[in-house]
């Protein structure tokens, strides 16, 4: 890539040929950004990238960076090929136990599993419907959620690949069994994780109640917030509950959903 000349235009020259032109035209496209449009900022943005990519194209790899380079798709071959032979089907297919990470919040059981499912891997996460109010209103919504949030089950064929496949997958732990050896579920246990299934769903069951009379509750969240108070009895159909929170050394009766509420042992 032949540099330009000093000067200032020189330097223009220098800076659109090294693909930073966007830097500089940024703040000027921030500001202006209700004026032209979403599209038009999109556009500048993709030429830039297309400017920084001709520029790129006259580099030369090293020894170094072409070894590392080579390694990278190694890798990704590798990595690639695991997971085909995790959704592959040409061979007996078993339930085996997954566990998500521990140490992420973000990666909880449903999420794991819809990520193996748009690979083309068969995962099951067994949920529960529950209700859930939305934030900063008085709406409440159905939502299914993981019976076991860290918990789900893949069927792949046994074999060493397909497992080490399974696990390549952000969020996956490990594959529960012994001595390093994952064991496959029995039919036996899979009908009775769908029974349990069917009967958390059933509309007609009646559901156990999460807070009782004489129960020592912290509010978590909302207007009284960390204020401790007493539970009046169990929830009603809206999950709400009865609440005497002590104010300023008085008992104060309110009404607070399930969601925001913490039982103190």
């Amino acid at each position: 890539m032949k540099f330009p000349k000093n000067g200032k235009r020189g330097k223009r020259s220098l800076i659109n040929a090294l693909g930073l032109g966007c830097l500089i035209r940024a703040p000027s496209l921030m500001c202006g950004y209700r004026q032209v449009g979403r599209m038009d900022w999109l556009n500048s943005r993709k030429r830039c990238e297309a400017r920084r990519m001709m520029a790129a194209s006259d580099y030369r790899l090293s020894e170094r960076e072409e070894r590392a380079w080579a390694r990278t798709q190694a890798h990704a071959d590798m990595r690639r090929w695991l997971r085909d032979e995790a959704a592959a089907r040409d061979a007996q297919r078993f339930w085996f136990l997954v566990r998500t990470k521990r140490d992420s919040g973000e990666w909880s059981a449903d999420s794991v599993a819809r990520q193996l499912i748009n690979a083309g891997i068969e995962a099951w996460c067994p949920v529960e419907k529950a209700v859930k109010r939305l934030p900063r209103r008085q709406t409440f919504v159905d939502v299914f959620v993981p019976i076991w949030p860290k918990y789900l089950l893949v069927k792949t064929v046994r074999a060493a690949s397909a497992h080490l496949g399974v696990m390549t997958f952000d969020g996956v732990d490990c594959l529960l069994g012994k001595d390093e050896e994952p064991i496959a579920l029995s039919e036996r246990i899979i009908k009775e994780i769908k029974a349990i299934e069917a009967d958390v769903n059933n509309p007609n069951r009646k559901r156990p109640s999460k807070f009782h009379q004489g129960d020592q509750v912290l509010v978590r969240r909302g207007p009284f917030s960390d204020f401790v108070g007493m539970a009046c009895g169990p929830e009603d159909e809206q999950n709400r509950v009865d609440v005497e929170l002590d104010i300023f050394n008085r008992l104060t009766p309110c009404r607070i959903g399930v969601d925001d509420l913490k039982k103190l042992a």
